[in-house]
């Protein structure tokens, strides 16, 4: 039950906020941005100076705290910028606040100006971008929309927002409020203890935003290239709201007055809150204020984000708790809702279970899954077609991929692959079947997203290209549910390690042959030969396979003969025969592939695709020996000095590559390098054995 609570919690700190334009990260990182802009226009000339500008931009999201502010707040200091410009000339003018209180009504007059006149308005982004396609989804695309842009924000700026104070000028507030009673330009004000009470509740939402980024950042990187695409729009909305912050800045935060007080008024007089209520109440209210001192040191804020963090992956880490949690997450989630907010709610906690636990599912996909058992409205969904060819993407949200791109991720399959062949199964730095299942399953899911979006394939192929695809869905979804086993439950991690290795074999021979026949059409071209160099690959590839047959039945013939003291000679022949059948197969499978590419639209692929084409497949490296030469004389198992010499280059290249990956990335291009000259010297070392 208490995991339960904890999750409806976390859902609550996300979902359970009022419809601001932009969420409490991005409007930090424009106070910031927005910061150093004016001043590279004004030079030294704004009270804001790089000792004091993290209390500015601190002062950022604090307009949001309406939220919780109960009814008597006064919705004016959320959204009228004349009367936050009041505010701004009291804590000017009134020597009982100091230079942090013209720094936090500056950072809380940021806010305004960068949603007020844009995102504010029905032309704004986050009113307009298309997220969810159900009946009526505005305010549910609002929501979305920024909390996607949030998760972005924190992760391109993730240095800067790792220790981002939150502050609220609470006596300035109180004083400016009571002014506006005053006046009679509001109807209603709040007392300091209560504005310190509504920026306590407040809290909770920023941290809940950063703690799943954090979670998102380090466990899903890959999502933020997706969300990136899809929200790719966002970015001129940014700059404007960040040029209306900027030019408030160049009119309102020049150094033309003066301050005897440095710090703020509310550390002369400080606000304590009385604890109320029932013994659970008073307990989250302490909690609360402690968290409101955290967050205002730079260090606390980080402790904070990291203990929230780590709060998020234990309960999805571990399956017992994580069970509890997706219980939660469905008992809150009926397809059914009385009313488009409690709908909205619903769909909200679905996206975001998407986002933390469903790492089968591509962005597009967890919008999708939120929205099941919801009618879509035709209208929205053409709409949002229009902003994907606007945005240059395909129709179902994502980018279009390449065949360059997914070329590129098939080789680094085949440099996974001969980096585990080459080295035995204790070596540290050999990946694992886990490291090779994920470059199998990118490599097959943009292997078939390139073949359908350039048109590379039809027929027989294209309906393959679409079955690799399903294929890799599977995969995302094993690899998910590896990952999610405890390592407290070994047994249960080994069988489905083997279910995990049983099914990225299948994917990736599917791979093999889809990324094979890409390879050949280039090699031969679109000329009107094409189809005669085929056939001659085909016909040499049938006299290569009856010759390989031919010498593995000499191979085992001489292998019977050989008497059994004879350990050296027989291990030899043992490791030549292993070595053609290994090779068999692989003529056999690029057989196949060659049957098959007369079936590929040669016509639609690249003429020029930057990537180089290999003289000869990769699957069929060891070809299995010369032509018609029988290659199992007596003489030619013996360890000849031109053997012993490869021999010894394979160990000096084994031992090159192995220093190097040790103190470089498998990207380096030295290390790559190393490992091409240890394929080549393997290579020969074959050859001459």
């Amino acid at each position: 039950m208490k995991i339960k609570s904890c999750f409806l919690l976390l859902s609550f700190f996300l979902i359970g906020k009022c419809l601001s334009a932009w969420d409490p990260l991005t409007h930090m990182i424009i106070n910031e941005t927005a910061y150093q802009q004016a001043l590279t226009e004004s030079g030294s000339d704004l009270i804001i100076t790089a000792e004091n500008y993290q209390i500015f931009v601190g002062g950022a999201p604090s307009p949001d705290m309406r939220q919780t502010g109960g009814p008597n707040y006064p919705v004016s200091f959320h959204n009228d910028i004349e009367t936050i410009k009041r505010m701004i000339e009291i804590a000017k003018d009134n020597p009982k606040f100091g230079v942090e209180d013209v720094l936090m009504a500056l950072g809380w007059a940021g806010h305004l100006f960068a949603e007020v006149p844009s995102a504010h308005t029905s032309t704004g982004y986050p009113n307009t971008k298309i997220s969810c396609t159900v009946q009526n989804p505005k305010g549910l695309n609002h929501s979305i929309s920024e909390f996607a842009v949030d998760l972005l924000t924190y992760h391109e700026n993730k240095a800067l927002l790792a220790k981002a104070e939150v502050v609220f000028p609470i006596r300035l507030l109180e004083s400016a409020m009571a002014e506006e009673l005053k006046n009679g330009t509001t109807k209603a004000t709040l007392t300091a203890e209560e504005i310190k009470s509504a920026a306590n509740a407040f809290l909770p939402d920023v941290v809940g935003i950063k703690a799943v980024a954090e979670y998102l950042d380090k466990n899903r990187p890959e999502l933020f290239d997706e969300l990136d695409s899809f929200y790719s729009d966002r970015r001129e909305p940014l700059k404007t709201s960040i040029n209306d912050v900027k030019n408030f800045l160049l009119d309102f935060a020049r150094r033309d007055f003066k301050k005897s007080l440095n710090g703020s008024a509310d550390g002369v007089d400080s606000v304590g809150i009385a604890l109320n209520g029932s013994l659970t109440q008073k307990g989250k209210q302490l909690a609360l204020g402690i968290l409101g001192k955290a967050l205002k040191t730079g260090d606390g804020s980080d402790a904070v984000t990291m203990i929230s963090y780590y709060f998020v992956r234990a309960g999805l880490s571990n399956s017992l708790w994580r069970d509890s949690f997706l219980k939660a997450a469905f008992a809150s989630n009926p397809a059914t809702g009385s009313s488009d907010q409690g709908r909205n709610q619903k769909i909200f906690n679905r996206y975001l279970e998407g986002l933390l636990t469903r790492y089968d599912l591509t962005y597009p996909e967890i919008l999708a899954y939120a929205q099941q058992g919801y009618e879509n409205d035709s209208a929205t969904v053409e709409a949002r077609k229009a902003q994907f060819v606007k945005q240059g993407l395909k129709g179902d949200g994502r980018k279009e991929v390449k065949i360059e791109e997914a070329m590129v991720a098939v080789r680094e399959v085949e440099r996974i692959e001969t980096v585990r062949n080459q080295w035995p199964w204790f070596w540290p730095w050999r990946p694992d079947d886990l490291q090779l299942a994920e470059a199998r399953e990118k490599a097959s899911r943009l292997i078939s997203y390139a073949i359908s979006d350039g048109n590379l394939m039809t027929g027989d192929l294209l309906q393959r290209a679409n079955y690799l695809l399903d294929i890799s869905k599977s995969l995302r979804k094993e690899i998910t549910d590896y990952k999610n086993i405890s390592i407290i439950n070994p047994l249960e991690k080994f069988r489905k390690n083997k279910e995990l290795s049983a099914l990225s074999e299948t994917c990736g021979k599917e791979e093999r042959i889809l990324s094979e026949i890409i390879r050949i059409k280039l090699a031969l071209g679109q000329g009107s030969d094409s189809s005669t160099k085929l056939s001659t690959m085909q016909n040499q590839t049938l006299k290569r396979i009856s010759e390989t047959e031919n010498n593995i039945s000499q191979a085992k013939v001489l292998y019977g003969q050989t008497p059994t003291w004879n350990l050296v000679k027989r291990d030899l022949l043992n490791d030549n025969i292993k070595q053609l059948e290994q090779s068999l197969n692989n003529l056999k499978e690029y057989l196949e592939v060659l049957n098959l590419s007369s079936g590929a639209a040669s016509s639609a692929l690249p003429s020029s695709t930057g990537f180089a084409v290999a003289s000869a497949p990769l699957v069929i490296e060891n070809s299995g020996g010369d032509c018609g030469q029988n290659l199992y004389s007596v003489n030619s198992v013996k360890a000849s000095p031109s053997y012993l010499k490869a021999l010894a280059n394979f160990e000096k290249a084994y031992k090159s590559y192995s220093d190097l990956i040790q103190k470089k990335k498998a990207d380096d291009p030295e290390v790559k390098q190393a490992l091409l000259n240890l394929q080549e010297a393997n290579r020969m070392k074959n050859v001459a054995k």
